[in-house]
């Protein structure tokens, strides 16, 4: 069964809803609606905090860092596996961290892992894992999400993702709009 086969994953600092998807308890839901709302609400709007130009572009996206030890090549092994819930469960465990960004963001966590590669100098969790990866002769594969947002859109969607996939693993951002009401229907549903 689905829970067979994904015990060798530790989901249990993912959010209920998602742990019950993985494990094969309830089906991956389609989301297309909430995402279209999302859309709407931050299509058009311009933050009522500030009337920055820098506030009002769509530049932002999401990214994810990927450990490729856990991935293991997993968009050219995907098709010859038949369950596509286990690659759904290889894809989220091989996440290890979820942010917002423009232009060349995502690198800058590599760049700085570079950097302090030579030093002895306490790191975060994250640059402690690509240092982990490297030593491994592996690499850190960044993927960009959700391109073409605002950045209280982008920060909104971060915080929904960081929440999904644990606040342990990833720290806690501030959310926006729509989203702190569906966060809190769905946290209802489930108690």
């Amino acid at each position: 069964t689905a829970a067979q086969q994904s015990t060798r994953y530790d989901f249990t600092s993912l959010s209920p809803e998602l742990r019950q998807c993985l494990l094969g308890i309830k089906p991956l839901p389609n989301m297309s609606k909430e995402d279209q709302q999302l859309c709407e609400e931050f299509g058009g709007r311009q933050p009522v905090a500030t009337k920055s130009r820098e506030h009002c572009l769509k530049s932002s996206f999401i990214y994810l860092l990927i450990d490729t030890r856990v991935s293991k090549n997993l968009p050219v092994r995907a098709p010859s596996i038949e369950d596509h819930l286990e690659v759904f469960r290889q894809f989220v465990s091989s996440i290890f961290y979820v942010g917002k960004g423009k232009g060349s963001r995502p690198y800058q966590h590599l760049h700085d892992a570079l950097k302090l590669s030579k030093t002895i100098k306490p790191v975060s969790r994250k640059l402690t894992r690509i240092f982990d990866i490297w030593a491994s002769r592996q690499g850190v594969v960044s993927l960009k999400i959700f391109h073409g947002m605002t950045q209280a859109e982008a920060y909104t969607r971060e915080a929904c993702i960081i929440d999904s996939m644990g606040k342990v693993n990833f720290g806690v951002e501030a959310a926006y709009g729509s989203s702190v009401e569906s966060t809190k229907k769905l946290e209802n549903n489930n108690n």
